[in-house]
């Protein structure tokens, strides 16, 4: 097991969260996460960063993974322009995360709190959710108001919409 991953894990049950842990071959999209076949793979979450264009607020978004996102709307929802996909560098510079493994336990690394987690209302109506626990070569499934406790009680903004 990586230290990141162990560090996640630790960190969850510092604080009594419930969870089951399943590692499995690296994965970069919902697809090939789909086709590994995993038991409650259909309450896989879909995560996005993302930055407004003058790069000033970035967002980690978490969406049911059968929805898209319409950046546009994002965008006007949240009070920013220019909403994209931030870059590989961003990435690891904010979350110390690679292409992959876009994670809201990512912010767990944000020490700063400049993220904002963006998360969809849909996800919350999960039994429980499946992320990645730093690494995209293992899955996390938590409650999804666990996931919501993790975020805010590490301290980062967290914004809870319909996308």
């Amino acid at each position: 097991m990586s230290p990141e991953v162990q560090a996640v894990l630790d960190h969850l049950r510092s604080l009594n969260v419930k969870f089951t842990y399943k590692e499995h071959p690296a994965v970069h999209t919902i697809a090939e996460m789909a086709a590994l076949g995993l038991e409650g793979e259909e309450q896989v979450a879909k995560n996005l960063f993302l930055k407004d264009g003058k790069k000033k607020n970035y967002f980690l978004v978490t969406l049911d993974q059968r929805k898209t996102a319409d950046l546009k709307a994002l965008s006007a929802a949240l009070g920013v322009k220019g909403l994209s996909f931030a870059s590989e560098d961003d990435l690891m510079k904010y979350l110390r995360l690679e292409r992959g493994a876009v994670t809201p336990l990512g912010v767990l690394n944000d020490r700063n709190r400049a993220v904002t987690v963006v998360m969809d209302t849909a996800v919350l109506a999960f039994d429980t959710v499946g992320v990645h626990p730093n690494v995209n070569t293992a899955s996390v499934w938590l409650s999804p108001e666990e996931l919501v406790r993790v975020v805010q009680e590490h301290g980062s903004s967290l914004i809870i919409m319909d996308i």
